[in-house]
């Protein structure tokens, strides 16, 4: 009859003190900052979390506020049919109203590095977080980097990164990487918050 206490007795002392240790871990997640609402993306293991400030302050891609799509497939457009800056990729020869129509894997053979994301993806926070994290792809599409006064998209021939806003360095056309600056970009890059995962 002792041990058979005993042995209760010390069961009892190891359940309570498993239940302390869940209570304590539990208190301790308490500590952490909710987060903040906005959509959420994952890359290489730091969680990205972009407001909707943020997704109004570049606007949608069919109505653009500070970032435009369409300038920014027109860039692209400029690349894939250029046989020097293409990095050797096929050579697009159609209008750039054809290109623009094209999936992503019929226009990515035109292109080289650093374009290796779709500025159509199906999913919003994929769209919010590339357009602010790959600079020297997606740095065209933001409106301060090219001639205020230029439709880049509406008229061929009239894009002209080499004059952006006042005070920023301009795009070298002589590269295939975005290299300019943008005051947009940095500000939007600004409203979003990363937690690590």
């Amino acid at each position: 009859m002792v041990k058979v206490i005993s042995v209760s007795v010390m069961a009892l002392f190891v359940a309570a003190l498993l239940s302390t240790s869940c209570k304590k871990d539990d208190s301790d997640n308490s500590n952490e900052e909710p987060l903040p609402a906005g959509l959420q993306y994952v890359y290489n293991d730091t969680l990205y979390i972009i407001p909707d400030s943020a997704v109004a302050y570049a606007g949608p891609r069919d109505t653009p506020n500070h970032l435009d799509v369409h300038a920014y497939l027109y860039a692209e457009y400029l690349i894939a049919s250029d046989s020097i800056r293409n990095g050797g990729r096929q050579v697009f020869h159609g209008e750039f109203a054809q290109y623009r129509l094209l999936p992503w894997n019929e226009r990515y053979m035109h292109l080289p590095a650093p374009f290796t994301h779709d500025v159509m993806t199906d999913t919003l926070a994929s769209y919010y977080f590339m357009i602010g994290h790959f600079s020297s792809q997606f740095g065209w599409g933001w409106q301060d980097t090219y001639n205020g006064g230029s439709n880049p998209w509406a008229q061929a021939g009239s894009a002209d990164w080499t004059q952006p806003a006042a005070g920023l360095a301009a795009d070298n056309v002589n590269t295939i990487a975005f290299d300019g600056e943008s005051t947009m970009m940095s500000r939007y890059r600004a409203m979003i918050t990363k937690r690590p995962r």
